[in-house]
């Protein structure tokens, strides 16, 4: 059952303890240096370890293992990509293009790439030749136009779903076709990847099936379970979400916060459907499957 007391925010709940947002963002986080660990103080913690590294967080096996997109699932600073995917293609291949946010929209970043390239007539070998290059650009790029505080980008009822979540001890995954470096510059500045000890992203993979497969080894490693799609949920706002859930055997609950609407998510077969994340109590059921 969820109650009010599991949808209260972060703030709400630090505010009844005399403590501010912004010591809860200061005093749990992920570090931005990559490590993973929890930062309580200043002083890095052996819980939150990066999920390669062998660390594990204990977890009910009885609880859910959520996997969520990030962009326009969490956050949305998408409009930086499209200039972003100029300068890179231009680097590596000396031509003008950039993405159709509908068309590419979860793809990985490699995978647009890709396509990018195809449709300008590129052949597969001057591509992938240049496909490296091109994510180092890319990942350039986005990161010298992140601003250091990303928290204005989180979309509603984020924060309240996720901290509802983790206290009541499903094991979270993020899962993004966003590259790595970008992935955690966005995170880390934007305070969310205190829900986020294990994460998969877009350069480690080629398809977004592989990617949810991959996010499963790390919700194992992470949190020391044995995972079953049977208990997985995934999560994100893109067509390719949908599909890539539904092939794996995944509860599958859409956000309509891309490029999509509820009626277009809800005809492509996602076990449940929602606006926004900003009714908690309807986010949390339609996630639990309540």
């Amino acid at each position: 059952m969820v109650t009010l007391a599991s949808c209260a925010t972060p703030a709400v709940m630090l505010a009844q303890q005399g403590r501010s947002t912004t010591e809860l963002l200061g005093s749990v986080r992920l570090g931005a240096t990559g490590t993973g660990h929890c930062l309580r103080d200043g002083r890095a913690q052996p819980g939150l370890a990066d999920p390669t590294k062998g660390a594990t967080l204990p977890v009910n096996n009885h609880h859910r293992i959520i996997i969520s997109d990030m962009d326009r699932t969490l956050v949305d600073f998408t409009s930086l990509y499209l200039g972003a995917y100029r300068v890179a293609v231009r680097e590596a291949y000396g031509i003008d293009g950039q993405p159709t946010p509908r068309r590419h929209a979860g793809y990985t970043q490699a995978a647009v790439v890709r396509m990018i390239c195809k449709e300008h007539g590129l052949d597969d070998q001057t591509t992938e030749a240049g496909v490296d290059k091109a994510l180092q650009a890319l990942s350039a790029t986005v990161i010298s136009l992140l601003e250091e505080d990303l928290r204005y980008g989180i979309l509603p009822g984020v924060e309240q779903v996720f901290d509802a979540l983790q206290r009541q001890g499903h094991a979270l995954v993020l899962v993004t076709g966003t590259i790595s470096p970008i992935a955690q510059a966005i995170m880390a500045r934007s305070g969310l990847d205190r829900f986020f000890p294990a994460r998969a992203c877009g350069d480690e993979v080629v398809s977004r099936v592989e990617l949810l497969q991959l996010a499963m080894r790390r919700a194992h490693d992470t949190y020391d379970i044995d995972p079953d799609w049977n208990d997985a949920v995934v999560m994100g706002d893109a067509v390719t979400d949908i599909e890539a859930g539904k092939a794996v055997g995944a509860r599958v609950v859409a956000v309509a916060t891309g490029h999509h609407s509820v009626d277009e998510l809800d005809g492509l077969g996602a076990d449940a459907v929602l606006p926004d994340l900003s009714d908690c109590r309807a986010a949390l059921a339609a996630i639990l499957g309540e």
